[in-house]
């Protein structure tokens, strides 16, 4: 990250707000064979230990005010490579019921009529057997609301989480409904700094902070 990426937290720190450093884990066997992943645990494979390390390398020198990760191994792998992070509960990856492990090109006909829907309006869907993108975004936006309680405005907190759960607080951030998920993917170790007012409210500051990440 340049020296003036890791200047950017300071300006939200000044309006009052505690800056969020959000991150999406590092690479696993089920992302690279496109795997439904949700609550199952695999760990980063060579290429995630990988990110996770350059990751590392590009926070050097941040001081940072706290370092958390979700519940699952590959976000506590890809913290572990800053320090020693505590776990947050409820921002865990979205339960993705009976379509966890299985490949995306191998469920779309015995789902259709369930991704024809979630195509066309995810919002209140839930896959089969999981959880609907409201409940995830429910209790990760509370989860980092209620950071506010144990921080006070000044060095970031870098938060190791999953895809769908940084789509689901960013499209709450923004304003956004459920149908717009989709353009919030993120790429394996990428950021995005967030401010957290007093009130709970989560402010969009910067997105896909990626100068890190590999071509």
């Amino acid at each position: 990250m340049s020296r003036n990426a890791k200047d950017l937290w300071q300006d939200i720190a000044k309006k009052n707000q505690i800056p969020l450093l959000l991150v999406r884990h590092g690479r696993t066997r089920h992302n690279l064979e496109r795997r439904f992943v949700g609550k199952e645990d695999p760990p980063l494979d060579e290429e995630g230990l990988r990110e996770a390390q350059n990751l590392a390398a590009a926070v050097e020198g941040i001081e940072l005010g706290g370092l958390y990760a979700s519940t699952l191994t590959r976000a506590q792998q890809t913290a572990a490579a800053i320090g020693t992070p505590t776990v947050l509960e409820g921002i865990a990856e979205l339960d993705q019921g009976e379509l966890e492990g299985q490949r995306f090109e191998e469920v779309g006909e015995k789902y259709a009529q369930f991704f024809q829907q979630w195509v066309l309006d995810p919002d209140g869907l839930a896959a089969p057997g999981g959880e609907s993108l409201n409940n995830c975004q429910d209790r990760a936006v509370a989860a980092l609301q209620g950071l506010r309680f144990h921080h006070k405005p000044g060095p970031p907190l870098l938060i190791v989480t999953h895809q769908m759960v940084l789509s689901v607080v960013l499209l709450h951030a923004i304003g956004l409904p459920m149908r717009h998920w989709r353009l919030l993917k993120r790429k394996n170790t990428s950021m995005d700094l967030l401010g957290l007012d007093s009130t709970g409210q989560l402010l969009v500051h910067h997105l896909n902070l990626s100068e890190h990440l590999s071509e």
